[in-house]
């Protein structure tokens, strides 16, 4: 009876090399790798005896198996594992707003233009609005290092601010660092309260727009500027014909208009007297140690006293989320290799031509 039984398992296993020998090498492989897979982990040592002409794996499958406990390989990949996970953290990072702070922190550094790609004023102003729908945010510090800007820039950021302010009835701050003057000062006036250093400058609350003229040095040179426009204001400021009196009494009015919109509006958010604004508002920066005395600085103080102030009124523990705009190494480079390629491809004239076309520029600048 035996002698039958293991008559039958031969026979069964001639039939299944058979049905094995009619499987194409690539079910083959198929076929061993499932099975390798399905088996539990093999030691190194056995695996170093393997031989392969026996056991007929596919090449690319032996250096896989035989592999030794290397400790270096093991640091290596390891390395390699931290440097991709950091990436791609940092990649998510900068697709997640986290908004996970309860105070904004608004860096407003440099001049302050549409120009200015180091502040950015559009993606600021997105993140006002974000600062305007988050519940948890219950402040806002505006930590300011500028000397002012363009008028329109400046009373764009400024209505901003006090349009966040009073819709969501939130409270403000402003720090002024080493410098918070003209435009910038007038940007401040949103706040509920002006921190700065004793030595910070503040203040010159005026308006200006000056150039420079070449008429008498063209002259001098046998340079002739041949002035065609359509309109006879259409080259105002320029910086090739000196201002006849038409000219100079049209521009100051502009100027004049522009100054009495800043110094009215300085006077709203600080609570000034017309007699006191118009003491102050005559482009003067003042230190803050004065500035404090004349009313346009609340406390003298750092950020910290900021915060621990805010911390004091608000009951809370001020958890900071910054705006602040940042150029990458790359993207700098590139804008400086930008800017000196076109300037020489430009040449001499078309950047007078472009003085010209900014002379006539009205900023609030110190």
């Amino acid at each position: 009876m035996p002698r039958k039984k293991e008559t039958k398992i031969s026979e069964k296993n001639e039939k299944i090399n058979k049905e094995d020998e009619k499987i194409m090498p690539e079910e083959k492989e198929q076929k061993i790798t499932l099975s390798l897979n399905n088996t539990e982990p093999v030691k190194v040592e056995k695996i170093d005896k393997i031989d392969e002409k026996k056991i007929q794996l596919p090449p690319e499958l032996i250096p896989l198996l035989i592999q030794k406990n290397d400790p270096k390989e093991k640091l290596k990949n390891a390395i390699l594992a931290i440097i991709l996970i950091s990436f791609f953290a940092s990649f998510l990072i900068s697709f997640i707003d986290f908004k996970v702070g309860n105070v904004a922190i608004i860096k407003i550094k440099g001049v302050i233009s549409y120009d200015n790609e180091d502040l950015n004023l559009e993606k600021m102003f997105d993140f006002l609005e974000n600062v305007k729908n988050n519940a948890k945010i219950k402040a806002i510090i505006l930590d300011i290092n500028s000397p002012g800007g363009s008028a329109v820039a400046s009373h764009h950021l400024m209505k901003k601010i006090l349009q966040i302010k009073q819709e969501k009835n939130i409270t403000v701050y402003a720090v002024i660092r080493e410098y918070g003057t003209s435009g910038a000062y007038w940007v401040a006036t949103a706040a509920d309260k002006i921190y700065a250093d004793e030595l910070s400058l503040v203040g010159s609350i005026g308006v200006l727009s000056s150039f420079i003229t070449l008429e008498k040095f063209l002259k001098q040179h046998n340079i002739t500027y041949e002035r065609i426009v359509g309109g006879k204001y259409k080259d105002l400021g320029s910086m090739f014909k000196d201002l006849n009196e038409e000219e100079r009494k049209l521009l100051l009015e502009k100027v004049f208009s522009v100054h009495a919109f800043f110094r009215d509006s300085v006077a709203k958010q600080r609570n000034l007297s017309e007699e006191k604004i118009n003491q102050l508002a005559t482009g003067e920066f003042f230190i803050a140690k004065d500035a404090k005395e004349l009313g346009l600085v609340d406390e003298l103080g750092t950020m910290d006293d900021a915060i621990k102030d805010l911390e004091k009124n608000k009951s809370i523990v001020v958890k900071p989320i910054y705006y602040e705009p940042e150029k990458s190494l790359i993207k700098s480079l590139l804008g400086l290799s930008n800017k000196i390629g076109i300037n020489f491809g430009k040449g001499i004239a078309q950047g007078m031509k472009e003085e010209l076309s900014n002379s006539a520029r009205i900023e609030m600048i110190n």
